[in-house]
């Protein structure tokens, strides 16, 4: 079972960053973690009530009024129209619950959001909005019935015959809905809508019983971060925001972003982990010239063993109207650049061009940048040429393309209130917040991760208190074995927020600062320490883990 959570919300503010480059990453050599996932404990709360009372046949001549005993609504009598043939029966018991949240009084409720996850296995745990029917037939002859369960104007009527022995029970299997998701998805406020259950003979259709509850019906995007399960203790249901991530959109709203983010990227392409040749090559940059603008840094990463000598250098050159005719080149263990970037092993401010030497002090991954300044006014034309094994890839280039793309549209940052992440929230889809151009952090979060997801990259939705923010794992386990998924700052993260306001960089580096990346205490991925309970206040939830338990993306 998934712990009791407690999540407090804090407000964090969007304090400018100044311009600072962050490379490519390469990750310590690690093993890839186990990709056998265990069933994830879903908790009760999401899970209908399936103790169904059962369906008692009276025993007699012809077929008396059947009488609905039901503690919670009064007796219904169905007249007697049946052939003295018909078995006698009667619908004992209310209609199981579709989901008890938090402050819901214990009333009915459809949670929208995953109202297509139903029918599915979640974790190894199979959802179904109605539970068994169970039907008991006292009679001296077998009796062949029908079960048909509706939410009215919400979905298909779902019929189930069953064969009772006579003196005998028999019980349908868990009951799906085909569900009416233009009409499901079309509800913009709670409304209430009437969940039936009926049984007919199946000889002739006679009614024999009938039954309908209330039930309400929550808007698709309300998600509830926690719920309680049947004994009232509070679980984390964050996981289920993995039904919000939907790459592949009916309207292609993410494709059209990924199409627009391309012709702002370097390599012009959104290949995800496919690195295009213009962003990497074994020993040296690829074109042997990278034009870099200002405020940005040409990046790359480079494992070495203690002792290994390397030999570097840095051609620069301003392209026009260079306002500063200096460069700056530093190499930095890949941890300190992660981190505050305050113990530079290398510092060398490059005129025009600079060669010289580095030597590996431990066996540790480098991070080489030669930078561009963001007070000069021109792009700057780097040619370097590093002996060693660098891994490249092109994540800071595609997720500030994304961001870029974003900032064309014109998207605007929304506040939330400080309790967010307790409770339900309301959460919009990327169609949604594309359409609308604006976002507050989740719905942003959701936006870049749809476009990761896309492009076939590990997208990872950060959750720490009060906050979210995407990231992205730098490079395929598949591909590099010695990344490993769970390992923190092994993601790329990038700050949403900050679209309107200031560069990707700036908003890369503020998610790696001490007050958010380095405050998470679990990957939600296969193999990671705690998986599979999510560990509440600061976890990374890993998309792909969420797809393989079958958290699949909402049909919009």
């Amino acid at each position: 079972m998934i712990p009791d959570v407690a999540v407090p919300g804090i407000a964090i503010p969007d304090a400018a960053i100044p311009d600072v480059a962050v490379p490519d990453l390469a990750v310590p050599d690690a093993a890839l973690p186990d990709l056998a996932a265990p069933d994830i404990a879903i908790p009760d709360a999401v899970m209908p009530d399936l103790a169904v009372p059962d369906i008692a046949i009276p025993d007699a001549v012809g077929r008396p009024d059947v009488v609905l005993r039901d503690a919670a609504s009064p007796d219904l009598a169905v007249p007697d129209t049946a052939s003295a043939s018909t078995p006698d029966a009667t619908v004992s018991g209310a209609l199981p619950r579709f989901v008890d949240p938090p402050d819901a009084g214990g009333s009915n409720q459809l949670l929208t959001c995953i109202a297509h996850l139903y029918g599915q296995t979640v974790g190894g745990v199979p959802l179904h909005p109605i539970g068994p029917v169970s039907v008991a037939n006292p009679g001296s002859s077998p009796a062949d019935v029908i079960v048909t369960a509706q939410l009215q104007n919400y979905s298909d009527p779902s019929p189930i015959g069953l064969h009772v022995p006579a003196n005998g029970t028999a019980a349908t299997p868990p009951i799906d809905l085909t569900f009416d998701f233009a009409a499901l998805y079309a509800v913009s406020a709670p409304v209430t809508a009437n969940a039936t259950l009926q049984l007919a003979s199946a000889g002739n259709a006679a009614l024999l019983d009938a039954h309908t509850k209330s039930i309400t019906i929550l808007p698709k995007n309300t998600i509830y971060w926690a719920m309680p399960n049947t004994v009232g203790t509070l679980v984390d249901t964050s996981f289920f925001i993995g039904a919000f991530v939907t790459p592949h959109d009916q309207k292609k709203s993410i494709d059209q972003l990924l199409k627009d983010a391309a012709s702002l990227s370097r390599c012009k392409s959104m290949l995800g982990y496919e690195t295009p040749s213009c962003m990497s090559t074994p020993v040296a940059w690829s074109p042997a010239s990278q034009t870099v603008p200002a405020g940005y840094c040409e990046v790359q990463t480079l494992q070495a063993t203690a002792g290994t000598a390397f030999d570097v250098t840095v051609d620069a050159t301003c392209t026009s109207l260079c306002t500063s005719n200096t460069g700056t080149f530093y190499v930095f263990t890949q941890s300190d650049w992660l981190g505050t970037q305050s113990a530079p092993l290398k510092t060398v401010d490059v005129v025009n061009t600079w060669s010289g030497g580095f030597t590996a002090p431990a066996n540790d991954t480098y991070v080489l940048a030669a930078c561009n300044p963001s007070t000069n006014s021109a792009d700057r034309i780097y040619k370097i040429t590093a002996a060693g094994d660098p891994i490249l890839t092109g994540d800071i280039d595609q997720m500030s393309a994304i961001f870029l793309a974003l900032k064309a549209r014109g998207l605007q940052y929304v506040d939330v209130p400080q309790d967010f992440f307790l409770g339900a929230q309301n959460v919009r889809f990327p169609v949604e917040t594309l359409a609308t151009a604006s976002a507050n952090c989740i719905d942003g979060t959701l936006v870049f991760a749809s476009a990761l997801e896309s492009m076939g990259m590990r997208a990872g939705i950060v959750k720490v208190p009060g906050h979210a923010f995407v990231a992205v794992l730098v490079a395929d386990p598949i591909t590099y074995p010695s990344i490993d998924p769970c390992v923190v700052s092994n993601w790329l993260p990038i700050e949403t927020t900050m679209v309107a306001t200031d560069t990707p960089i700036a908003a890369i580096k503020r998610d790696l600062q001490a007050d958010l990346l380095p405050t998470v205490t679990q990957v939600f991925a296969k193999g990671c320490a705690g998986y599979p309970d999510p560990a509440g206040n600061a976890t990374i939830f890993d998309v792909k883990t969420l797809r393989d338990l079958g958290i699949l993306p909402a049909p919009m």
